[in-house]
């Protein structure tokens, strides 16, 4: 939130399953945009950024750099955080290479209150860019029903 760190998640369909992964984690932000032109020229995978979250001052950035975003809004953002959490906890079907990314921002995340619903929340001002990067590729993912990663 603080631009402090920035993540690039992955995330695709593997059968029923979806499979999200860690691909980088760095100090500053400015490093996704060259990192995640360079990543769907080779991949040809989606861009996903919610355009008003964390990120939203490097999407003129993206969009100038050539990269193709698929922009999803805060209200789908909150569905994506039900999603995955109903997956981990009740249904199963979420699956990951124990990235030690993903885990301590897990590990650190809250729940925060939008109206009567909830997202992924950040105790003490806690770095979970990963959890949220993964978060809105696995969205990306099965609303697309790809077999490709899509990655943020």
């Amino acid at each position: 939130m603080d631009g402090l760190y920035g993540s690039i998640g992955a995330a695709g369909l593997a059968g029923e399953d979806i499979v999200v992964g860690a691909v980088d984690r760095k100090v500053g932000q400015r490093w996704l945009i060259a990192e995640a032109k360079r990543i769907q020229d080779e991949r040809g995978c989606a861009v996903a950024v919610d355009p008003k979250g964390p990120l939203s001052d490097l999407v003129d950035d993206l969009v100038d750099a050539g990269v193709d975003l698929t922009l999803v809004e805060f209200a789908s953002y909150v569905d994506a955080c039900a999603d995955l959490w109903r997956m981990v906890e009740q249904t199963g079907g979420v699956v990951h290479p124990d990235h030690r990314e993903i885990n301590d921002a897990v590990r650190v995340a809250t729940w925060r209150n939008v109206g009567d619903r909830r997202v992924f929340g950040r105790r003490g001002g806690a770095d979970i860019s990963m959890l949220e990067a993964v978060t809105l590729a696995a969205h990306v993912a099965r609303s697309q029903e790809s077999a490709g990663f899509n990655v943020w």
